[in-house]
């Protein structure tokens, strides 16, 4: 899912290079305004689902290990080891 995420953070850099660049693509000064708004609101975009993931990761991460731990302490517990 993160290189997916990248390989997208990619595709949308080239596009605000393609029209930042000079001679790239013919567009008025209002319309490559627009389009760069357009692209950082994709960005941003990108960003919030990234770190929203990687929170709800790290809770589902730090669950799992007292889960484990959970189950350590049983199998102590009823003498299982």
């Amino acid at each position: 899912m993160f290189d997916n995420l990248l390989e997208e953070c990619v595709k949308t850099i080239d596009e605000l290079f393609m029209v930042i660049t000079s001679g790239e693509l013919e567009m008025k000064d209002d319309e490559r305004l627009k389009r760069i708004d357009k692209l950082y609101a994709d960005m941003q975009d990108k960003y919030s689902f990234c770190s929203s993931f990687s929170e709800e990761m790290g809770l589902l991460s730090v669950q799992r290990m007292g889960e484990q731990m959970e189950i350590n302490r049983s199998k102590i517990l009823n003498d299982l080891r």
